[in-house]
């Protein structure tokens, strides 16, 4: 379970109602991120929209909202097709972030 699902369940919260307030679920989302870069795999964030790769070094610590997703290293291509399919609309918005989601490692919830 992640450090985000736990603090949810500490505060007796749902996804649907977590507002700015509850400030220790951002601290926790960087706390999963930090743990996901601990583990030694290689991955790779993505900020949506403007679409920019970031390293492991510019996610260690990340700020509130600079990350969306992460995604391990080899799926890079993958992710860069996606990319490439969208702006070219050969694929629909809401595709296109299903299967960003499907293919991401961990989705970040920033409040």
């Amino acid at each position: 379970m992640s450090k985000f699902e736990k603090e949810l369940r500490r505060l007796g919260r749902s996804y649907f109602d977590i507002t700015e307030f509850d400030v220790s679920l951002n601290d926790a989302t960087r706390g999963d991120i930090n743990r996901i870069l601990d583990s030694g795999y290689a991955v790779f964030g993505l900020k949506m929209w403007d679409f920019r790769f970031l390293s492991p070094q510019e996610l260690r610590n990340a700020g509130n909202f600079s990350v969306d997703f992460i995604f391990l290293e080899k799926d890079r291509p993958t992710v860069e097709k996606l990319i490439e399919d969208y702006k070219a609309r050969k694929i629909a918005v809401e595709a296109f972030i299903k299967k960003l989601c499907d293919l991401a490692i961990y989705d970040c919830w920033w409040v």
